[in-house]
Order: structure tokens, then sequence, then C-alpha cells
């Protein structure tokens, strides 16, 4: 087993989830080709024994380390969408939101304007009102005094 970490010692892959597959690959490449090239079965059984241990090992080692990365993935993921969403897709989604906000930017402006024209035109009426007032109706208006109930008596 530790002739297989010589392997890992002179690679900076074990960050990088697609040089440590191929990393894993080419061990596999090798030590499967240098027991092909060897072209005789060995009478020792515990050799092969380890050398099947050995491979096993590096496959299992191959698989956790994919199932890994792929997590790893699924939660950068979870934790930021949005640093995986296209520029394109943003930029339509900014330009559909500024034309939301004229929209109703727009809309408030021609309300405010209403609003305006509906104040000015009821101070109008107030003063026209106020102009042919009845004067009976402002002098029950004030309010009487004492000497001027006792003066009409």
């Amino acid at each position: 087993m530790c002739h297989l970490s010589v392997h890992f010692d002179d690679c900076d892959c074990l960050q990088d989830t697609k040089a440590l597959r191929e990393a894993v690959g080419t061990m596999c490449k090798k030590y499967s080709k240098y027991l092909l090239d060897q072209g005789e079965v060995t009478a020792n059984i515990e050799d092969e024994t380890e050398t099947k241990k050995a491979l096993e090992e590096v496959m299992r080692q191959k698989s956790f380390l994919e199932r890994y990365a792929l997590l790893e993935a699924q939660t950068q993921l979870l934790a930021n969408p949005l640093s995986f969403r296209s520029v394109t897709s943003l930029k339509k989604q900014m330009e559909k939101e500024r034309k939301n906000h004229k929209q109703e930017y727009f809309r408030k402006l021609r309300e405010n304007a209403f609003l305006l024209e509906e104040i000015a035109e009821l101070k109008r009426e107030l003063q026209e009102a106020k102009k042919y007032s009845v004067p009976s109706q402002r002098k029950g208006l004030y309010r009487r005094t004492s000497s001027e109930t006792s003066s009409e008596q």
C-alpha cells in the first residue's frame, strides 16, 4: 500500500477532482499493464491477492472521491445558486425589473398629476362658495355676545 502513496505525493491533484481521476486511472492502467507485461502467472498466490487487494482499494478510493466531489459540487450549488446562473439570464432579469420599475414610476406620476388637478379644482370651488355665501348664514355662524342679547330686549 505504501508504494501507491508515491503516486499521490508527486501529484497536487487531491483537491482537483478531474486531475485526481486521471491520476488514479493512469495508476490503474500502469499496474494493470505491468501485470499483463509479465505474461506469466506467478505461483505465489499471496502476490496475486495482494495485487487484487491493492487494485480493489484503488477502485474503492476512486469511487469514494468521485462521490465526494459530486456532493461538494451540490453543496456549493445550494450555498450560492447565483454563481451558477448565466450572465444572459441575469441581464434579462435586470431588464425585466427595470421595465417594471419604469412602468410603476409613470403610473405613480400620472396618479399624482390627477390628484393635484383635483385638489386645485376643489380649492376653486371652495373660493366660489365663499363668494356667494348668504349673509344670514354668516350671521348665524357668529356667536352672540351678552351685550348683543341685552340690547335686543
